[in-house]
């Protein structure tokens, strides 16, 4: 069953976004000494320490006449920046939308609902639409498959990673499997290697995960937007005869 929204942690329509975190010049400043006060001090009881600083890494000497084991912090922004804080709970549960409707539950579109096989909360990514970071090429989901479902053999040109926060599985990755997994493992899928798994949870849990995917320099730009498919089409066309493994050939002449 999907979470609803808890008050205790809801978020203040009016706070604002918070900026991006992209502070630091790309080059040196010309004057660090002249630079470094437009969008950094250095903390109270501290000297900024010029030798050891970069653009990159902008330090501070700690004064104290004693001998502190870390006797260096950082510099910390001029600007008023804040944190931000939600329970996932508070973010819309989404499903992909190219899956087929048996699967999905919910007469079209992304949104999952209570009877989805799968759904997932969207934490970091490129077309967030609450206040967050905002980051390139990296996107963060909190992932449940519910109990007793199949996620079906499926591949994207993304690399991923799945970390098993609770519940376990039994996954396929590639030829690989089936792996049972439990909290703690971390699975990896390069780019475009079919990948599915089962979820064995006792008593019909949910297995989750938290999923990330990113971009290394040789990756086309934006492939973190591009969604998944089947790898076998014809086998996801009915739930009975979807499976997580991959399977070939694909959509067989007869079938």
């Amino acid at each position: 069953m999907v979470v609803q929204a808890r008050t205790n942690h809801s978020v203040a329509s009016t706070q604002p976004s918070v900026p991006q975190m992209n502070l630091l010049a790309h080059d040196p400043p010309g004057s660090f000494d002249q630079d470094l006060p437009r969008k950094f001090r250095c903390p109270e009881g501290t000297t900024f320490n010029r030798s050891d600083s970069t653009a990159i890494k902008l330090v501070c000497d700690v004064d104290s006449g004693g001998t502190p084991e870390q006797s260096e912090v950082f510099v910390i922004p001029t600007d008023e920046l804040s944190g931000y804080y939600l329970h996932e709970s508070e973010l819309p549960p989404l499903i992909n939308s190219s899956y087929p409707e048996w699967y999905r539950q919910n007469g079209g579109g992304d949104m999952a609902t209570n009877e989805s096989h799968h759904y997932y909360y969207k934490l970091l990514g490129h077309d967030v639409d609450y206040p967050s970071y905002e980051t390139e090429g990296l996107g963060c989901s909190s992932y449940y498959l519910r109990g007793g479902y199949v996620y079906f053999a499926h591949n994207h040109p993304t690399r991923e990673l799945y970390y098993i926060i609770s519940g376990t599985a039994d996954w396929y990755i590639g030829d690989e499997g089936p792996i049972s997994v439990e909290p703690g493992y971390l699975m990896i899928h390069p780019p475009y290697i079919p990948h599915g798994m089962t979820n064995t949870t006792p008593d019909d849990g949910e297995l989750h995960a938290l999923v990330c995917s990113w971009e290394t320099p040789e990756d086309p730009d934006g492939v973190t937007t591009t969604g998944g498919l089947p790898a076998n089409p014809c086998l996801v066309e009915h739930e009975a005869t979807a499976r997580p493994d991959h399977v070939e050939p694909v959509c067989p002449a007869g079938e």
